[in-house]
């Protein structure tokens, strides 16, 4: 009996949300991203408060990832100094960005495929950049 309630509380504690950080949007909702607990990769994921709970930002969806461990350095949530857009940096670029919109809609393109090369996030983030006028840095 121990030894199950050892593995038990050990399980519970390594499959918990870590929480990275906090964003207060313009319109005062607030939206926390957190490292999921996925074993193999970093899973990064989007939540705002509903009630006692929090519910996903991104209606189902999650950030990006990265397959092979590439730009996951350092994750942090960034407000656009207009409050329009919602980014993740990762790694030093640019990984995400969202409107904040009260049905956000992603403002960075190739939605229909993860970027996988090096070319490809740095394509990416660029793009991003593009978009909302301010350098990952």
């Amino acid at each position: 009996l121990p030894v199950a309630v050892v593995i038990i509380a050990f399980v519970g504690l390594t499959m918990q949300r870590a929480e990275i950080n906090r964003i207060t949007l313009p319109d005062g909702r607030v939206v926390m991203m957190t490292l999921e607990p996925v074993l193999t990769d970093t899973v990064l994921d989007l939540w705002e408060p509903h009630g006692w709970r929090w519910r996903s930002f991104l209606n189902g969806g999650n950030a990006t990832y990265s397959e092979d461990g590439s730009f996951t350095d350092a994750p942090l949530l960034v407000l656009a100094k207009d409050g329009r857009h919602l980014m993740v940096r990762r790694g030093g670029i640019w990984t995400d960005c969202w409107t904040t919109e009260a049905k956000p809609r992603s403002c960075a393109s190739g939605e229909n495929g993860q970027p996988v090369t090096r070319a490809e996030w740095l394509s990416r983030s660029a793009q991003i950049a593009a978009t909302i006028g301010l350098d990952p840095s």
